[in-house]
C-alpha cells in the first residue's frame, strides 16, 4: 500500500507520541517496520527520512 506524504507524516507523528525528540534514525527505523510490514513502500524515496526528521524538527519548536 502506498500512503501519501500528510498520511505518513500523522503516522509518524502518531507512533513517535509517547517518544522523545524525532531524529532522522528513528524515522528512518519506523518506515524500515512500515516497509517490513508492507504498510509503505519506503525504499521508493530513500531520502524521505531524512527530510521528514527535518521537517518535524522544524515543526515543533
Amino acid at each position: 500500500m502506498k500512503v501519501n506524504e500528510k498520511r505518513l507524516k500523522a503516522m509518524i507523528m502518531d507512533a513517535h507520541a509517547h517518544d522523545g525528540r524525532i531524529t532522522c534514525d528513528w524515522v528512518d527505523r519506523y518506515l524500515a517496520e512500515l516497509e517490513k510490514r508492507g504498510e509503505v513502500l519506503y525504499m521508493e524515496k530513500p531520502w524521505y527520512a531524512k527530510e521528514f526528521a527535518e521537517w518535524v524538527i522544524v515543526h515543533e519548536e
